[in-house]
Parts: structure tokens; sequence; C-alpha cells
């Protein structure tokens, strides 16, 4: 019965972290006018030192949401 109730909060838990992975990426994708921000999304000073390190705001995106995937395969693990 417990591994039952185990397996059934993984999957939603799983599931509802699937499904935000898009809508935390699109806010990635966007400068943060004012605080409070989503977390890692950036401000517009960050937003030009990207720029000048010549990176893309997608690569950065990219770069946390992967590194979000990896420490949730961790956990879960």
């Amino acid at each position: 019965m417990a591994r039952a109730v185990w397996i059934a909060v993984f999957l939603v838990t799983s599931g509802l972290f699937a499904a935000s992975i898009p809508g935390h990426f699109e806010a990635l994708k966007t400068v943060c006018p004012a605080e409070p921000c989503v977390a890692g999304q950036l401000s517009p000073e960050e937003m030009r030192a990207l720029g000048d390190l010549g990176l893309s705001v997608e690569f950065q995106a990219v770069y946390r949401v992967s590194l979000d995937l990896v420490v949730a395969v961790g956990f879960a693990w």
C-alpha cells in the first residue's frame, strides 16, 4: 500500500514538474522588469553582460533548465 502511494505521489509530482518546464523556460528568456523576479530571470544589466560575453538569452535559459533537470533527476533517482 505504501509503495503504491509513493508511486502515485512520484508520478503526480513528476508530471507537475514536467508541465512547468515550458513556462519556466519562457520566463527565463524574458527580462525581469521589476522585483520580484522568477528565480533565474535576468535583469536588464545581466542581459547586457550576457550579450557582452557573446552568449544568447536562449543559451542561458537552456542551461538553467538543464541544470534544474539534472538536479531533479538526481533527487528522484
